[in-house]
């Protein structure tokens, strides 16, 4: 009778225990890291008054808990304030030991420091599911506490930065990971803090985690094969970034990062402004950067036409985070001005003559005070069907020399995939940088099929692609 008394009272206990770990458990003490067990230099870690320092150097520390009872769904939540060239993360479902624990589960990135591709291959900022879905907008800053959340619900993994929803990823089954990743899937393990070699410290406080409720598995909301091509971007650490997005046909900015994090890509928005389009002077300009300023893309500004460098400021133009233009608005010999996507309004004389114009317009655009050339190489639907014929190697060497004396990167084109394949190969081998764009003119914004396969096709480095600077 004494036994089955015992046996009560300890799956009495231990039902208490499950149901305290559904409420917030405060992480960090005062002054000791009681709950926590040290995997990697444990002077790297220093709590004070309950906030805890993390040094410069490279360290991890596991939570244990009281029970040393490895987390599944659950819920963390930190106070973190970065100092610039502070990196660190927040690893969860880890193993309690082994020589690649960081790498056995998964890690949210916080990295606070911007610095474009000159970073490379930190690129990944605060928010990051590290090398499965990069965050590279630094929505977070240097000097201010901010709160990251994290949020696991069987295969669904949520990233929040303050009440902003950075990382929405739902894990198919049998999900592609790169051979050194292939322990990082959704499981169970511990929680940790995992400090990386940089030049500062951060600091924490406010830790606290609770067990979730499990649930039945959520359905993917891409197909397998999108999750696999866009996982090997973010694995290899490309930036995988969208740069030529638009607001058209009533989406919202709302709707916009939805899509975003359903497609695993970061997003620039882009205003089009010059004669005849949206935004047409210095305050509209301004107006809609400053909107753009409090969600988590790139603003970037679409200049249209060759006249609008006399219509903006080179100081209102340098608020946005890049400036991008195409060769599809000019005026021609005899005088008219042409947008060469409405069939009406162009003229093409003889296609010869036509493409030498056409030409010299794309090398004016390269010494346009831009950072990205768009919709590149596009032709008139008169002559599109000789597009081969018409780029001949003298035309393709002169705009890629063009862009390279400029250091304008080349947009690989999702809409009209474009530039050909050809053409890219031969950018590449001169050095010019790209980037991905779709230039949506519907609320769908897509997926950039083409630009991952010339990424794989041409062989694509993630240094060959080009990201706004600092």
């Amino acid at each position: 009778m004494k036994k089955v008394i015992l046996v009560l009272i300890a799956v009495s206990f231990l039902a208490c225990g499950d149901e305290n770990r559904k409420q917030w458990t405060q992480m960090l003490g005062q002054d000791k890291l009681e709950s926590w067990e040290t995997v990697e230099n444990p002077d790297n870690f220093d709590l004070n008054n309950g906030v805890l320092t993390c040094k410069e150097e490279s360290g991890l520390i596991l939570y244990k808990g009281e029970t040393e009872k490895p987390y599944k769904n659950f819920a963390f939540e930190a106070e973190i304030k970065t100092t610039k060239g502070a990196k660190a993360g927040i690893i969860f479902h880890a193993p309690s030991e082994g020589n690649n624990i960081p790498e056995s589960g998964y890690e949210v990135d916080i990295n606070n420091t911007y610095n474009g591709m000159d970073a490379y291959p930190d690129i990944n900022m605060t928010g990051s599911l590290n090398r499965i879905r990069n965050m590279i907008y630094p929505f977070a800053d240097n000097g201010e506490w901010f709160t990251l959340k994290v949020r696991v619900r069987e295969n669904k993994i949520q990233v929040l930065i303050d009440t902003t929803k950075m990382v929405d990823y739902i894990q198919p089954d049998n999900p592609w990971r790169p051979d050194e990743l292939s322990a990082r899937t959704v499981s169970e393990g511990y929680l940790g803090i995992h400090t990386k070699d940089g030049n500062s410290s951060l600091q924490m406080k406010n830790l606290k985690v609770k067990a979730l409720p499990d649930t039945n598995k959520f359905e993917p909301q891409v197909s397998k094969d999108w999750d696999t091509k866009i996982t090997k971007l973010h694995a290899q650490k490309y930036p995988a970034v969208d740069l030529h997005t638009h607001l058209k046909d009533v989406l919202t900015m709302e709707e916009a990062l939805q899509r975003s994090r359903k497609y695993g890509l970061n997003y620039g928005i882009a205003a089009n402004c010059g004669l005849k389009f949206p935004i047409t002077d210095n305050e509209g300009l301004y107006e809609y950067i400053q909107e753009k300023d409090n969600y988590p893309v790139f603003t970037a500004m679409q200049a249209e036409g060759r006249e609008w460098v006399n219509m903006f400021s080179p100081d209102t133009i340098a608020m946005a985070d890049y400036v991008f233009t195409d060769a599809m608005t000019w005026t021609n010999d005899n005088g008219k001005r042409m947008r060469l996507w409405m069939p009406e309004e162009t003229y093409i004389k003889t296609p010869e003559n036509f493409m030498s114009q056409l030409t010299e317009e794309i090398v004016g655009v390269a010494n346009e005070p831009i950072d990205i050339y768009v919709n590149p190489t596009f032709l008139p639907e008169e002559i599109r069907s000789q597009y081969n014929e018409l780029w001949t190697d003298d035309r393709i060497n002169t705009i890629v020399r063009a862009l390279k004396k400029n250091n304008v990167a080349l947009e690989i084109n999702n809409r009209y995939e474009l530039p050909s394949k050809k053409i890219l190969k031969k950018a590449k081998e001169a050095g010019v940088k790209f980037t991905i764009g779709t230039n949506n003119v519907t609320r769908d914004i897509g997926k950039p099929e083409y630009a991952v396969r010339m990424i794989n096709e041409l062989n694509l480095e993630p240094t060959d692609m080009w990201l706004p600077p600092k």
